[in-house]
């Protein structure tokens, strides 16, 4: 194509191309290998319970409500409020492998060693929760009446730090349990956490219900003072016979209790206007106090309180259900269900419940948490320790779990482990989905690296690579919406990708299965993800420069200079590149250049999220043409301009010429923005070639 025109001085010269439209798709995936890495915590794929066995968890937690009654001496424990006060052997057969009826009755530590000798079995880092609300279960006689109340003859007096030689086996005949002896014990037979031996030690479970779940044991409410200093006298006696053990605390039940805690909140709280920044000065406090550190993980639960329908409006109290009942899968659930996960992050996402209607101090979670340890007692992790979304037998509940895994990862969580809420296979899938995508047990990345959607509410993604190796990215894509949309990838960094493979899960079958391969020349391309599904993208490159050269321009002659503001709102569907070469002749050619020192940059305004961006050497290439690739992309012209910032002198040439060579399908639009000082400077190629045709070789 030849445009031939006197161009004077002040010339803006941008390309913008255009084709038919097509059905709209939701999000472009941006992604930058070389940005905000971070390393993911292994710890965030764990749970409470089993689930399938395939799913190559990493960590397994000792915990719930039967632990805060728990006597690891005779293997009793008493659930409170969740089965009738009972105090049982419950526990002896809860087991992933069952305590023998023998072991159950007369061995100490029975169920402790099962739990952890399980735990060594399948490579899984165990999570002991250690009782601390004053007593625990005696024997296991059944149900303890009100008049039964601790103390009486039901209960056993629980005391933090023993204070003489420990008795390895306990004194079963005593009217006392230590919990320090508990650790001796399992130093005792595991060795010490730093020697591979057991990290972590919870400080009990959920004290903030203690007077609602265990009204046997702790009538009253816990205070906000009370809950910290219990701790913090646990935390002494674990660090006194494990020093490198890692203790969590206080394990809240949910964000209610983050709000404020106790009877006495009014009266401690200060400047506090919720109980986290408190907890984290006290215990900071007590631990300076102390010399040492008393709190490493703060440790919370999280199920979601979202209920059917999206805010606005607050339509909660009208008997929606809770996301996290069983059978709440109405299609009203299914979308509140597939957004609830961003509580944990998005600031502007408020859900339908009381959560999000009253507890704005505490949302989005992980990141006013984050604050508030840098703040009070920087150096803490955060744990969840127990979370759910429901619907484990509904698609939404997959999404929604794997929504929850990357979040963590992304979002710098030390721990997390799932409660079985509704468990159902597509609960089982999600964890696959990051830990045993291909049935091999392949994983997910161990660094976080820059991945946004350009839409969170329809498709969700998150990236990844192992350690600092940039040649294999991994890239989870969630789509929320009820039909196909494309994951448009937009992906920059020391690698060029080739190849790719994709494993997902989708809303009719809970199995992770490799789907079709994505079509993978470079790092723009795009994936048709289909509706309800969620995919892991594994992409294989080289190390080096990606392919996106950048033109200069030759001197000689007149001055040209080039900069560039403008916008579309047309729409763009196929994918092709567009290359200008140098034209002998009159004209001058704008092609990759041969000017040492001579660099041109991509100045584009572009509307889209997607635009491709150019980059040149200073040097240039000498004989290579001015590549540009053009992405489809939703509703948009896509735009490219070069700013030239120093002057050319094109000599005595009055026009300039293109060869523009379509790779993968012609534009059926294409258009130069021109100034020349005069009102009107956008210029149609047919004022320029007869009939406005783009010839193609």
């Amino acid at each position: 194509m030849n445009a031939d025109k006197v161009f004077r001085s002040g010339i803006i010269l941008f390309i913008a191309v255009l084709s038919a439209p097509f059905l709209a798709f939701s999000a472009s995936i941006t992604i930058n290998t070389s940005s905000e890495r971070a390393a993911i915590s292994p710890l965030i794929y764990g749970t409470n319970q089993q689930m399938e066995g395939n799913e190559n968890l990493t960590c397994m937690r000792f915990g719930g409500n039967r632990i805060t009654a728990y006597n690891w001496e005779n293997s009793a424990s008493n659930a409170g409020s969740d089965w009738y006060h009972s105090s049982d052997n419950f526990l002896c057969g809860s087991q992933e492998n069952p305590v023998s009826a023998d072991d159950c009755a007369n061995l100490p530590g029975a169920v402790l060693n099962n739990f952890l000798d399980y735990c060594i079995s399948r490579g899984y880092e165990p999570l002991i929760t250690l009782p601390m609300a004053g007593y625990v279960a005696a024997d296991k006689n059944g149900n303890v009446l009100e008049s039964e109340t601790a103390p009486s003859a039901r209960w056993k007096t629980l005391i933090s730090k023993k204070g003489t030689a420990f008795s390895l086996p306990p004194d079963t005949l005593d009217n006392y349990v230590y919990a320090d002896e508990e650790v001796a014990h399992i130093v005792n037979r595991y060795g010490l956490s730093g020697a591979g031996g057991v990290r972590f030690y919870e400080l009990d479970n959920e004290g903030d219900l203690w007077n609602s779940t265990h009204v046997r044991i702790h009538p009253l409410p816990v205070g906000a003072y009370e809950w910290v200093t219990r701790g913090a006298e646990l935390a002494k006696a674990v660090k006194d016979v494990d020093p490198q053990a890692q203790i969590m605390g206080p394990v809240f039940f949910g964000i209610w209790s983050m709000m404020g805690q106790g009877d006495d909140w009014d009266s401690v709280r200060g400047a506090n206007n919720w109980y986290v920044p408190y907890y984290l000065q006290q215990m900071k406090a007590m631990s300076d106090a102390d010399g040492r550190r008393l709190l490493d993980v703060l440790d919370i639960h999280y199920y979601s309180e979202a209920r059917e329908g999206l805010y606005p409006p607050f339509d909660y109290r009208n008997g929606q259900c809770r996301i996290t009942e069983a059978g709440c899968n109405s299609s009203e659930a299914v979308q509140a269900r597939l957004q609830a996960p961003r509580s944990l992050w998005d600031p502007s996402y408020i859900e339908n419940s009381s959560v999000g209607e009253w507890c704005g101090t505490g949302l989005p979670i992980i990141p006013k948490i984050q604050a508030a340890i840098d703040a009070n007692y920087p150096g803490t992790k955060i744990a969840v320790t127990e979370f759910g979304f429901g619907g484990g037998n509904d698609f939404s509940g997959g999404i929604a779990m794997a929504d929850a895994l990357g979040i963590f990862g992304k979002y710098g969580v030390y721990i997390a482990t799932m409660w079985n809420t509704d468990y159902g296979l597509f609960h089982s899938a999600a964890y696959k989905l990051y830990r045993n995508y291909d049935g091999a047990n392949s994983v997910y990345g161990d660094t976080k690296v820059y991945c946004e959607s350009g839409n969170v509410s329809s498709m969700t993604a998150y990236a990844s690579i192992s350690g600092t190796d940039e040649s294999e990215l991994h890239v989870i894509v969630l789509n929320k919406s009820s039909s196909a949309q494309n994951a448009d990838f937009v992906i920059s960094g020391s690698a060029s990708y080739q190849s790719g493979e994709a494993y997902g899960f989708g809303q009719s079958n809970s199995s992770v299965t490799l789907k079709a391969a994505p079509a993978v020349t470079g790092n723009t391309f795009s994936y048709s993800v289909p509706a309800y599904s969620a995919y892991h993208f594994v992409f294989h490159g080289a190390i080096g420069p990606t392919n996106t050269p950048t033109p200069s321009i030759t001197p000689g002659g007149p001055t040209l200079t080039f900069t560039s503001t403008y916008t579309h709102t047309h729409t763009s569907t196929r994918t092709f590149t567009a290359t200008i070469t140098p034209t002998p002749g009159a004209g001058i050619g704008i092609y990759d250049g041969d000017t040492a020192g001579m660099t041109i940059t991509d100045g584009a305004v572009n509307n889209s999220a997607d635009g491709g961006g150019l980059s040149q050497s200073a040097d240039g290439s000498p004989g290579n043409g001015m590549a540009v690739s053009f992405a489809a992309i939703q509703s948009w012209w896509q735009q490219h301009s070069w700013d030239l910032n120093t002057p050319v002198n094109t000599g005595s040439y009055t026009s300039l010429e293109f060869d523009i060579i379509s790779e993968a399908g012609m534009p059926n639009g294409l258009r130069f923005g021109l100034d020349w000082n005069l009102t009107d400077w956008s210029v149609d190629v047919a004022d320029y070639v007869a009939g406005g045709v783009i010839n193609q070789d």
